[in-house]
């Protein structure tokens, strides 16, 4: 999480809202737990009933894009 540290927070949170709008709900809902409510992977997999390792990827999937669109300015 270094990298994510460096960029200002509010530039941040602007980039992961716009991001997640290119996600499904689901994904969203994910997100929002993990960045926003900060729950662990295993609190976020019974709540979504989904496989933490499905959640852990799709958590890599919205960092790399969120990398994407904060670099992109």
């Amino acid at each position: 999480s270094g990298m994510l540290e460096r960029i200002e927070h509010d530039d941040l949170v602007e980039a992961i809202q716009s991001v997640l709008l290119t996600f499904d709900e689901r994904d969203q809902i994910i997100i929002q737990l993990y960045y926003f409510e900060e729950l662990t992977l295993k609190e976020i997999s019974e709540i979504v009933n989904i496989t933490e390792s499905r959640i852990s990827q799709i958590h890599k999937s919205v960092i790399r894009r969120i990398k994407e669109a904060v670099g992109g300015r």
